[in-house]
C-alpha cells in the first residue's frame, strides 16, 4: 500500500459536475485526479494506480469499458470502481454493466450528496488521516472533532 494520501481517479466527460464533490473530498485528504475520458483515466492508471476510481457511465467517460479494463487486468484488479450517471436509467444500466462480467463495486445515482459519496469512498478505502496514515471505519463527525482542528 502507498503512504501519503489515497488517490481517487474520478472520471467524467463533464469535470464541472463533480467539483465541489471533489473538493469535499480534497478537504479529507483524499488526492483526486481528474479525467475526461476512459483513455484519459487508462494514461493516469499507467504511470500511477489509484486506490478509488469513480467513473462516469455517461458520454465519453465509458465507465463500464474502463471498469473492465482495470478489473481484468493484474496490477489494478484489486482497485475499487464506482461507476456514477446522471441518466433516470442508472440502476438498469450498472444491473446491465455487472451482468456482463462488468464487477464494478457500486453504483452511485448523480446528483447525490456529498455526504452519500464520502461514505461510500470511505467504506471502500477508508478515511485518511492528513499525516498519511489511514485511518478506518472513523470519521471526523464521529470523533467529534471540527473540520480544520488539530
Amino acid at each position: 500500500m502507498q503512504s501519503g494520501p489515497k488517490t481517487i481517479l474520478w472520471v467524467d466527460p463533464e469535470a464541472h459536475r463533480s467539483g465541489q464533490l471533489k473538493s469535499v473530498l480534497e478537504e479529507l485528504f483524499y488526492q483526486v485526479r481528474s479525467a475526461t475520458s476512459e483513455k484519459e483515466a487508462a494514461q493516469i492508471v499507467g504511470h500511477q494506480t489509484p486506490d478509488l476510481v469513480i467513473a462516469s457511465m455517461d458520454g465519453e467517460a465509458k465507465g463500464q469499458d474502463l471498469c473492465r479494463r482495470l478489473k481484468g487486468h493484474g496490477p489494478t484488479q484489486h482497485v475499487p470502481v464506482i461507476l456514477t450517471s446522471l441518466s433516470p436509467d442508472a440502476e438498469a444500466l450498472f444491473s446491465r454493466h455487472q451482468k456482463e462480467k462488468g464487477k464494478a463495486d457500486s453504483y452511485i445515482k448523480m446528483p447525490s450528496p456529498p455526504e452519500d459519496v464520502v461514505d461510500f469512498v470511505e467504506r471502500l478505502i477508508g478515511l485518511p488521516a492528513p499525516n498519511g496514515h489511514e485511518k478506518t471505519g472513523v470519521s471526523a463527525s464521529e470523533t467529534g472533532t471540527d473540520e480544520g482542528s488539530t
